[in-house]
């Protein structure tokens, strides 16, 4: 089992903060709260806060300010911010700088639950996004690398660029083990293994119909 996604529950009011954590019993999650702002963006600094419940009301560092901050911080970080009717235009501000939703006071407990797993999923898919992203971005730089090393003949250009090609594939993929296979007419031929027990000049060449897991791994 997973650990259980953290909300981060930011009022002035303990009132509010006591209602709010109250209203998300039961959905399988913890509440942190945090009674100011500059005490929000500490514990926001924790990956594990999945989502922000925040008054746009607040003494000191404002609403506004912590949402602006944790936008720049944290652009991944899904922030629901709560308001009286009366603050619409702070709502709108809220809106304008990402704010996921936001909910007037006094709150609906469901309509809360609603939006905090939606908060939840919603960082959790950005967050995902941003790392497939980065891997991506790193395959292209980390390609522009590798390929600056083939020059020269097709065999020299195989054995400089396999096994900094292996390595990059396998960090971009997150993959403890390995390998880069080269088509030899019928044959496929091991030219570089990350991980592996063996090295690529250990392996033999397995026929194309054949299944090539266990090459593949070394």
């Amino acid at each position: 089992m997973g650990t259980a996604p953290r909300v981060l529950v930011v009022d002035d009011e303990r009132f509010f903060r006591e209602a709010v954590r109250d209203a998300l019993d039961g959905l399988s999650l913890r509440c942190e709260l945090a009674e100011s702002g500059d005490e929000a963006l500490k514990l926001a600094e924790d990956p594990g806060i999945q989502a922000v419940v925040l008054d746009v009301r607040l003494p000191g560092t404002s609403g506004i300010e912590v949402l602006r901050s944790l936008r720049e911080r944290r652009p991944a970080l899904r922030v629901i911010v709560l308001s009286a009717h009366t603050d619409q235009e702070l709502v709108l501000e809220a809106l304008r700088l990402g704010a996921a939703d936001y909910l007037a006071k006094p709150i609906h407990d469901e309509e809360l639950r609603l939006a905090v797993t939606r908060a939840i999923e919603g960082t959790r898919l950005a967050t995902r996004y941003a790392a497939l992203r980065e891997r991506l971005s790193r395959l292209v730089h980390g390609g522009d690398d590798v390929s600056e090393r083939g020059e020269g003949a097709q065999a020299e250009r195989l054995e400089a660029l396999a096994e900094p090609a292996a390595l990059l594939l396998s960090e971009v993929m997150a993959a403890t083990r390995a390998s880069l296979l080269v088509a030899e007419g019928e044959t496929l031929r091991v030219a570089a293994i990350v991980g592996g027990d063996l090295g690529a000049d250990e392996v033999s060449p397995a026929s194309r119909l054949e299944s090539v897991a266990g090459l593949a791994l070394g």
